[in-house]
């Protein structure tokens, strides 16, 4: 059954689930195991895997983990809580010079069931690094999908005269980009946050339920000052972006336009929002941490061709 979600794996999350599955059933006395990789922006290491899927809070590993980061070699590290002896085990994934990512594991055998767990995971260890260094190549292509996208979107953005018209081309091209349900610009007018354009429309009604929606979203965006995603799908395997606190007008505006995942970017220009990017998308499409990367850096470059507009406009 593992063997068979082994081979069948076809995201990397899958792959290492199942591989770390396999590991654990291989090791006595396994308690809890993790593999980390590096993460999209490579600021920090994080977890891709855990097992079991409800294990303990795995904080209690982040020493050794950084321990084997730092040193860069496989770490035995003992700990005793509550009277009970434990090991915590680190070993470094290396693809080339540089480490892909960590499997990490809590277990309370003996100091020969230890050895034996280093070894099961040294020899499986060569399938990760394969497969580490397919994700770095699939993240160098969306690293270079996204530098792609914000020159195409800059290149949108001052093609036209009319500063409307470029927000409505853009949004047509990030709904296209992102394979999105649409796309949605707003400005903010003093405290308020106006719909400037909608992808696929050029016109609008403003007092329609859609666009009322959209602005009570942008608003609640507004007032918190950070991206916000939200779905109304549990996906498989933990692999959803959405935030855990609620939001109720983006859950609003799902319920209005029918899509599950919304994710929304105030555009922010030193201590000022000048106003809201929001993308909506189906149960087929998703949001996922690529996608919050990429708008990342058009929300960069959409925060200074505002800011530019309402310098000159003023």
């Amino acid at each position: 059954m593992l063997w068979n979600a082994f081979v069948a794996a076809k995201t990397s999350d899958e792959f290492c689930r199942a591989w770390l599955a396999l590991i654990c059933g291989q090791v006595a006395g396994a308690r809890a195991a993790a593999i980390l990789v590096e993460g999209i922006e490579a600021r920090s290491f994080v977890p891709i895997a855990a097992w079991p899927e409800t294990a303990p809070d795995m904080a209690r590993l982040s020493g050794v983990v950084e321990r084997a980061l730092t040193e860069r070699r496989g770490i035995v590290q003992p700990d005793i809580s509550e009277g009970v002896r434990f090991t915590h085990i680190a070993y470094p994934v290396f693809v080339g010079e540089r480490v892909g990512g960590v499997v990490a594991m809590d277990t309370g055998g003996s100091a020969e069931e230890v050895q034996a767990a280093l070894r099961h995971i040294h020899w499986g260890s060569a399938w990760l690094a394969n497969m580490f260094a397919k994700r770095e190549l699939e993240l160098a292509n969306a690293s270079r999908d996204r530098l792609g996208t914000v020159l195409e979107i800059t290149a949108l953005a001052l093609r036209h005269g009319k500063f409307q018209q470029a927000l409505f081309e853009v949004a047509n091209e990030l709904r296209q980009r992102f394979k999105g349900s649409r796309v949605a610009i707003g400005l903010v007018d003093q405290t308020a946050v106006k719909v400037a354009a909608l992808s696929e429309a050029a016109t609008f009604e403003k007092n329609a339920s859609i666009v009322k929606a959209y602005t009570s979203a942008m608003e609640e965006a507004y007032d918190e000052g950070k991206p916000i995603c939200v779905s109304t799908l549990s996906r498989a395997g933990g692999a959803s972006v959405a935030d855990a606190a609620p939001h109720p007008q983006h859950l609003a505006l799902l319920a209005v336009s029918g899509d599950t995942d919304v994710l929304s970017f105030p555009l922010i220009q030193g201590a000022r929002c000048l106003g809201v990017l929001v993308l909506e998308k189906s149960a087929a499409a998703g949001v996922d941490a690529t996608d919050m990367a990429c708008l990342d850096a058009v929300d960069g470059v959409m925060t200074r061709i505002v800011g530019q507009h309402l310098s000159s406009a003023g």
